[in-house]
């Protein structure tokens, strides 16, 4: 597993916008969806189904998110994914199996940080703007996810920059942030170091990236044989 630093020691350098590929300018992500991907009509009426018809530049923003998140566990090594869509009635997502255990160490977390807030990253570098982090469920949100596993780093699991060996797990962690500005502090510095870490990794994977997004613009929905396939080629894709 790549290595990721588990805390900044330095304030976050500013990352070079890459885009899915080198001959694109800012807005040209969402034209060559459209120019070069077409999105077969059942995959619009599946998206349709659940509610309102989903916009081109929308599902581009759900691929780009969800891509994003699956090159990051492959490049990290993290579970075996076992299906990816942007047809569900939420948006989209990634499912996987976990058929390894690793050591439950700071670095390990961190990755696992890196790679949940990889959707946002993988926004922001490849469209230059993100998109509001919630949907239906909010406690499942890649944020309250992430900052569940920072909290319980800090006050859980040992690792905490101040008392690491009190344990001060909580049922209600909004409730001790809202309470305690340095934990909140903390918690948040391990978010920024994770979001910095995974907004590199989404610059230096966008090949990958770019492949998978074609994909899931043709398909909306990559599982069984038909996702090994996508996630073949993507492996070859990644840059070490």
């Amino acid at each position: 597993m790549p290595a990721i630093s588990p805390a900044p020691d330095r304030p976050a350098r500013n990352v070079v916008r890459e885009y899915l590929y080198s001959k694109m300018t800012r807005t040209e992500p969402i034209e060559k969806a459209r120019s070069e991907v077409d999105v077969p009509e059942e995959k619009k009426r599946d998206a349709a189904s659940h509610g309102p018809r989903r916009t081109e530049h929308l599902l581009f923003r759900l691929a780009v998110h969800e891509a994003s998140h699956a090159v990051i566990r492959l490049y990290l090594g993290l579970g075996t994914i076992t299906r990816i869509t942007i047809d569900a009635p939420e948006g989209g997502y990634i499912a996987w199996r976990t058929d390894e255990l690793h050591e439950q160490t700071e670095e390990f977390f961190t990755a696992v940080l890196a790679a949940t807030l990889a959707g946002r990253a993988g926004e922001a570098v490849i469209i230059g703007s993100v998109g509001a982090s919630g949907g239906d469920d909010r406690q499942a949100s890649d944020h309250a996810v992430a900052t569940r596993i920072a909290f319980d780093m800090e006050t859980a699991m040992g690792f905490g920059q101040k008392w690491p060996l009190l344990h001060r797990g909580s049922s209600d962690p909004q409730f001790l942030l809202a309470i305690d500005p340095e934990l909140a502090h903390h918690v948040n510095a391990r978010l920024d170091a994770a979001y910095v870490a995974a907004r590199k990794m989404v610059a230096k994977q966008r090949a990958a990236i770019g492949h998978l997004v074609e994909a899931l613009l043709v398909h909306g929905t990559l599982e069984g044989s038909e996702l090994e396939q996508v996630l073949d080629r993507t492996r070859k894709l990644i840059r070490e």
